[in-house]
């Protein structure tokens, strides 16, 4: 497969399909992975490049973004600084080591397990790049996702500095942490999962309310986070399922 870098050099002398999305990496960068991402091609719009590429411009969706930075996207997604649950459940963001023409720090948005739009791995789920900007007021973002707990991997040595990141999360002692921090699997990623083995298994748990599913999916991210996985993901699930279960029996006596 071609790279990443010669398949925008095709888009700017028209030489590429505007219908085809570029395939930015084959595979999904381990880090990535270590979030709960499974291993499939990343994926990038002819049109959202268009948008990264044109002058900054807030009202139109436009980041001003260098050809060289997107041309360097496989690189920046091997190696963020930091990767966070989106507020939407069907993504992930990641922190850039990079800034846009404002000096702000650039974020990438990934909706995982999306429809393939490229002829590469047509019919196959892929994770997409929905857009690639810079991040106004992004001491407020950084403040915002850490009362909301939203942070899943942090790079010590990145995030320090102008991201300021590391500062804020750990304010009292940073310097004994280690050089990468994982925090968590990503929330989004495992309700999706979960909602999929629910249905697969047509398990009651999505009659019930919201409030089981996502204690079951805070009981499965804990588990992950304090042991690590030592059992099969769906043998986790089924736990954290009987466990939902009981506690609406108890709550309903049934």
């Amino acid at each position: 497969m071609e790279t990443f870098p010669h398949q925008i050099e095709r888009y700017l002398h028209q030489k590429w399909d505007t219908r085809q999305d570029f395939c930015v990496t084959e595979k999904t960068p381990t880090i990535l992975q270590k979030v709960g991402l499974d291993d499939l091609c990343v994926t990038y719009s002819p049109k959202h490049l268009r948008n990264a590429m044109k002058p900054k411009n807030s009202w139109n969706h436009m980041h001003g973004l260098s050809v060289e930075q997107i041309k360097n996207l496989p690189n920046l997604l091997k190696h963020p600084v930091a990767i966070l649950d989106s507020t939407k459940r069907n993504s992930i963001l990641v922190i850039l080591d990079t800034f846009d023409t404002d000096h702000m720090p650039v974020i990438c948005s990934i909706k995982f397990m999306a429809e393939s739009k490229t002829f590469v791995v047509e019919n196959e789920s892929v994770h997409h790049i929905t857009s690639v900007y810079g991040r106004d007021s992004f001491e407020d973002f950084v403040k915002i996702n850490i009362e909301n707990n939203k942070f899943l991997y942090i790079d010590k040595k990145k995030s320090h500095g102008q991201f300021g990141i590391l500062q804020k999360l750990y304010p009292q002692d940073q310097e004994s942490l280690d050089s990468d921090i994982s925090i968590r699997p990503s929330k989004n990623i495992v309700k999706s999962q979960f909602i999929v083995w629910a249905k697969e298994d047509h398990a009651p748990i999505l009659d019930m309310g919201d409030e089981y599913v996502d204690a079951a999916v805070s009981y499965i991210c804990n588990e992950i986070s304090e042991h690590g996985l030592q059992t099969s993901f769906k043998d986790l699930m089924a736990q954290a399922y009987e466990l939902s279960m009981d506690d609406y029996g108890r709550e309903y006596g049934r």
